[in-house]
């Protein structure tokens, strides 16, 4: 992951409307986002790179999806979605 430790793990997510995920990268390869207590997405992930993370969503005609990561000098976390340019900011909050 960009901060440098392993992708896996639960991360929490503000987007840039303010939405917070709570996302789950699991060791077998699978994610499941939830909002509120409730799934909202599952799908597949692979970290190209330590700035490039990629998604899959488990839907009909869903296409890999890539986020541009980085963490910045003062330690922020951040993703930026390829379609939107929007950025979300990222925080590790187990594994």
């Amino acid at each position: 992951a960009a901060d440098g430790k392993p992708s896996t793990g639960t991360f929490k997510i503000t987007t840039a409307k303010g939405e917070v995920l709570m996302e789950e990268v699991k060791a077998d390869g699978t994610y499941v986002a939830t909002k509120d207590g409730k799934v909202v997405e599952t799908g597949k992930w692979e970290q190209k790179s330590p700035e490039t993370y990629c998604e899959t969503a488990d839907k009909e005609g869903a296409k890999q999806k890539c986020f541009a990561e980085k963490v910045d000098d003062k330690g922020i976390y951040t993703s930026t979605d390829p379609e939107t340019g929007e950025v979300a900011t990222i925080v590790r909050v187990g594994g």
